[in-house]
């Protein structure tokens, strides 16, 4: 594909302190994307008027009038998206200005494979200069085998660091449109039930913003957090056939949250928890870090001061 036509998807709420910077990122990538759909859902701030007036001809602007959750504003723009290729992101993240092109030379490269990933930071923006909070992660490839095991048990590989297929993005499950926690972690999971096996890359990056007005950090609090796990949970359990280790997985992990045992016993809990909780032990001993392995964390400063160089 000579020229392929990137569609990017962003729902945003009342973020209109972030959303510049993050639409700057996006359209001054070194390939430029054939389309920006922005989808408000709800914002009672002045967003609105700053598209319209910095980016009324670059970013197609649209209100969700609907459910205010990020899915659903996701669902709504991947609905009017043309691209052959899908971008989401958050209105308060960035990334290096080459990753579209990487990863869309990647997947041009490979036409059976259905997306690519890169790594991310959790970083904060303090008067322009970026601060490493964490780890780079995701830093090499993760072992595909077993993938949805390893989800279950808190690998997460955020969504907005893949560029995907459009034709496979729409094969697979909608977001679900009524958690404000725990949509990606859901979503990816169906995705890899759904055959995805992405190609990675580490020549890009996502910095995901670490501020004090996140829809899952502060102001959500961790009742409302846990019930959207829970509901995650309850999903992966009743609409996919699992394994056995995924079943008794899934349900500890429930069962952590809820403390309700009347449908799973108490011995069976008290086994897999403590497998899990040695096998997350041995895995941060032997990275160095508060990761596992499957995360491939990555904190050489001089690496995030690559990445940096590259917004």
């Amino acid at each position: 594909m000579c020229c392929p036509k990137i569609s990017v998807v962003i729902p945003t709420h009342n973020r209109v302190e972030y959303i510049s910077e993050t639409l700057n990122c996006i359209i001054n990538q070194t390939l430029k994307p054939y389309e920006i759909i922005v989808v408000d859902n709800g914002s009672s701030d002045n967003t609105e008027d700053v598209i319209k007036e910095n980016f009324n001809e670059k970013v197609i602007y649209v209100k969700n009038n609907g459910s205010i959750t990020p899915g659903a504003g996701r669902n709504y723009g991947l609905n009017i998206a043309t691209g052959d290729y899908i971008q989401f992101f958050d209105s308060d993240d960035v990334m290096t200005k080459n990753k579209f092109e990487v990863q869309a030379k990647i997947l041009d490269k490979n036409p059976s494979i259905q997306g690519v990933y890169c790594p991310y930071v959790q970083a904060e923006d303090k008067n322009g200069q970026w601060i490493q909070h964490d780890c780079i992660l995701q830093y090499e490839k993760t072992s595909l085998r077993f993938m949805p095991t390893k989800i279950l048990k808190g690998l997460f590989v955020p969504v907005w660091t893949f560029l995907f297929r459009t034709d496979f993005v729409r094969e697979c499950q909608k977001w679900p449109e009524d958690l404000f926690a725990y949509e990606d972690y859901y979503y990816l999971f169906s995705m890899f039930k759904n055959g995805l096996r992405p190609l990675h890359t580490n020549e890009c990056c996502v910095f995901y913003r670490v501020h004090q007005n996140q829809i899952t950090g502060s102001d959500f609090t961790d009742k409302k957090r846990d019930a959207d796990k829970v509901v995650c949970l309850s999903r992966i359990l009743n609409y996919y056939k699992l394994g056995v280790c995924e079943k008794n997985i899934a349900e500890t992990m429930k069962a952590r949250v809820t403390g309700n045992f009347d449908e799973y016993s108490k011995f069976k809990f008290v086994i897999v928890n403590k497998l899990m909780r040695v096998e997350n032990k041995l895995n941060r001993i032997f990275t160095g870090t508060d990761w596992t392995i499957a995360h491939s964390p990555q904190p050489d400063p001089k690496i995030f001061q690559h990445y940096c160089s590259l917004l």
